[in-house]
């Protein structure tokens, strides 16, 4: 990977961006899981320990799948900053 004085790699950055992605979609499916095993919970305990913790489960859900949604708008984010690169660098030469 080549060191960039200024501007950018943009091969390394929609490089990193659809890594970013990949883990953002990792994480989604894992919160998919979880929720899919804290649900098969209800089943196998009951009281108010449990409304407790489907509660917090709930509320961290909330937060994991927010981590998700911001690393998809990091990567698109970057995709986009790499293509205005490229156009401008093409305006430049062209």
């Amino acid at each position: 990977m080549a060191n960039v004085q200024q501007g950018m790699n943009t091969e390394a950055v929609r490089s990193s961006a659809g890594i970013i992605k990949k883990k953002a979609a990792e994480i989604e499916a894992k919160s998919s899981e979880a929720q899919k095993v804290a649900g098969q919970l209800k089943q196998d305990w009951l009281g108010n320990d449990s409304d407790q913790f489907q509660n917090d489960w709930q509320q961290a859900k909330k937060k994991i799948d927010l981590v998700a949604t911001e690393l998809q708008r990091f990567a698109k984010a970057a995709t986009t900053q790499a293509d205005d690169q490229d156009k401008r660098s093409s305006n430049d030469n062209g």
